[in-house]
């Protein structure tokens, strides 16, 4: 290994904490922090690193910290933040950077968390609004939409004598296409933190971990929350729960459903008959394996 850049001089680092990197019109794009501007957007292009903007600006604390690198219609999309509007969707056409469109308006955070995927000519995200929640939204290159209000209605609490209301959220991650279909990971009130797919039309949810506990008052819904999506062979692995095996490697394809590959820690522990687990993590293709 060779190091190539001295970007932020000293025993400052100058690579910041970001895993999405992306490379698009034979430059290399990542996060970068040169000491004087905080984390934001640089290229390199084989001999030079260049900042691109300034998103946050003033002080070098101030940091827009992009995210989600995704490339949609020969642009370069990332979600990023300052003071002025929160995180939200931005866009660089390889000359300027703007501002998508402030969802949530104000310095409130309109891109949540969880990645960004291109699926039938459209950008898919996890967006807010004050009526909706962290939701499944998308971009179609002239504005931002409200894919599907999975998680619906409100919940509240009360803190000095004061009642505050807040929309529920299903909150959509781990996007991943498998053929025809969009899926992600999310929570209802149904089935609880489950498999979801979007077919273009609709969100259909996978119970994988069924049932409810109940604990005192409260009923909790149990939940798989898979993890960790990967498509290998025309099937979605990832990892995910349930009473039976304990957090292990599963699949999903259309024709054999969501189902247990392997119980990889078998057995159980403790008095409660606790089920081990392997919990198997980073699945990645490779040499037309699937390693993790």
């Amino acid at each position: 290994p060779q190091r190539i850049s001295d970007i932020r001089s000293g025993s400052g680092s100058g690579v910041s904490w970001t895993d999405h990197w992306l490379g698009w019109n034979n430059k290399l794009y990542f996060v970068g922090n040169d000491g004087s501007y905080g984390d934001e957007l640089f290229s390199y292009d084989g001999s030079s690193f260049t900042r691109i903007t300034d998103i946050y600006s003033g002080s070098s604390n101030n940091s827009s910290s992009p995210d989600y690198l995704t490339i949609y219609n020969d642009k370069l999309y990332f979600s990023a933040y300052n003071s002025t509007y929160g995180t939200e969707l931005y866009v660089y056409d390889g000359t300027s950077v703007s501002l998508v469109k402030d969802l949530a308006p104000g310095d409130t955070t309109g891109f949540g968390w969880g990645g960004m995927v291109v699926y039938n000519n459209k950008l898919y995200y996890q967006g807010y609004t004050s009526a909706t929640g962290y939701e499944l939204y998308s971009y179609d290159g002239t504005d931002i939409s409200l894919v599907k209000d999975i998680r619906t209605g409100t919940n509240s609490y009360v803190s000095n004598n004061v009642t505050y209301t807040y929309p529920n959220s299903s909150y959509p991650s781990e996007f991943t296409v498998l053929g025809d279909k969009l899926f992600f990971k999310a929570e209802d009130e149904t089935i609880g933190g489950e498999l979801f797919y979007y077919d273009g039309t609709d969100v259909t949810g996978i119970d994988i971990y069924t049932g409810s506990i109940t604990s005192g008052s409260y009923t909790y819904l149990n939940g798989s929350y898979p993890y960790s999506f990967t498509v290998y062979n025309d099937v979605l692995y990832f990892q995910a729960r349930d009473a039976t095996y304990g957090t292990e490697l599963w699949g999903y394809d259309a024709t054999n459903g969501a189902r247990l590959i392997k119980d990889i820690a078998l057995g159980t522990y403790g008095s409660g008959n606790h089920q081990h687990s392997s919990n198997p993590s980073n699945l990645t293709v490779f040499d037309n394996k699937l390693y993790f």
